[in-house]
């Protein structure tokens, strides 16, 4: 009770801690030096920008250390905003450039982010923006696997606990369809770091990928106690379920995973398939058609709606949601073989 009175305490603003709590600080300073984190920074720092007395080069790092914080909560948008203002004072700040990679990384636009973290390793190669700059560039298909393998070893080499390079590491592998190598990467990731949801997440893929759907599940149930909140491993749940059987629980966690984010993709399809596999192909059909009526519809969805359309005989209906899928992503050569499958029916 004393714990729950205090904490309310701290949170009411009358008694809330000070930006400052020495006449020798100053809010650029704190921010520079970051002796804080979270919104305890972001406040700093923002407090920090109105200073009259930060120098124009202190206003540009404050920036970037804004940009680089908003970043890691998710306020991407905000991130960026202030990155560009770090890059209008130094269009040579390491930090704002590889913030804007990394923006436009999570955005999927990774032939620009590429630019960025190009620039920052030509600047200063730190591990952040090798590994970056990997990543960006092979995920545009600029390089093959074997050259990001050699940009994340050099990021490793620079950071030996920049986990981020090894685990990126371990999906390129996946991708590329090396799946012991890929479980390799993540239980190494585990074994340093222990409690790590990406690993745990990234070793059940990389198991299922194996067929070794027990293991997969283990994995997926541990990366959901590390974090319930993120509704990927719930969709790693439902798939690997399906795959042993088990698709009544695998139509459970697949509604978790809907009622999560609705706006994504995934958890319509791993309902859709959890239904066909329970026989119910027109609870599929019509979760597949909601899914597109809602605009989330990516080309693996629109594969499988294809699929399940097929198995009804509606081969015009098939045909064109196939080539719906094809156009999203023409390289995929699953799309063409179930094109050309439909045409010989």
């Amino acid at each position: 009770i004393a714990l729950a009175l205090c904490a309310i305490a701290l949170a009411t603003p009358a008694v809330a801690k000070p930006l400052i709590t020495s006449s020798e600080e100053t809010t650029a300073q704190l921010c520079l030096d970051r002796e804080a984190e979270g919104e305890r920074l972001i406040a700093i720092c923002t407090e920090a920008l109105s200073d009259p007395g930060v120098s124009e080069q202190q206003t540009t790092e404050v920036q970037a250390i804004l940009g680089d914080e908003l970043l890691y909560i998710g306020r991407r948008e905000d991130a960026a905003e202030h990155f560009k203002a770090a890059l209008a004072g130094d269009p040579g700040n390491v930090m704002a450039l590889n913030g804007m990679g990394w923006v436009h990384w999570y955005l999927d636009e990774e032939a620009v982010a590429a630019t960025y973290f190009q620039q920052s390793v030509d600047l200063r190669p730190t591990a952040q923006g090798r590994a970056g700059l990997a990543s960006s560039l092979w995920r545009s298909g600029q390089v093959e696997a074997e050259v990001a393998f050699t940009y994340l070893d050099a990021a490793v080499a620079v950071d030996p606990e920049y986990t981020w390079a090894a685990r990126e590491r371990g999906w390129l592998l996946l991708e590329a369809d090396r799946g012991e190598e890929a479980l390799a990467e993540f239980v190494k990731v585990i074994a340093e770091v222990g409690t790590d949801w990406n690993a745990e997440y990234g070793r059940s893929r990389a198991l299922s990928s194996l067929a070794r759907y027990e293991e997969a599940l283990e994995a997926a149930n541990a990366a959901i106690l590390i974090d319930a909140e993120v509704p990927w491993a719930y969709a790693q749940r439902s798939f690997v379920l399906r795959a042993l059987g088990r698709n009544a629980q695998a139509l459970t966690e697949a509604k978790r995973v809907l009622e999560m984010a609705p706006e994504a993709s995934t958890g319509h399809l791993q309902k859709a398939l959890a239904e066909r596999a329970l026989g119910r192909r027109a609870d599929a059909i019509a979760t597949f058609a909601a899914a597109d009526e809602a605009g989330v519809a990516d080309d693996l969805l629109l594969y499988w709606y294809a699929d399940v359309v097929t198995d009804e005989n509606d081969l015009p209906r098939a045909r064109a949601l196939i080539e719906r899928a094809i156009a999203l992503d023409p390289g995929d050569p699953d799309h063409h073989l179930l094109r050309s499958w439909i045409a010989l029916q």
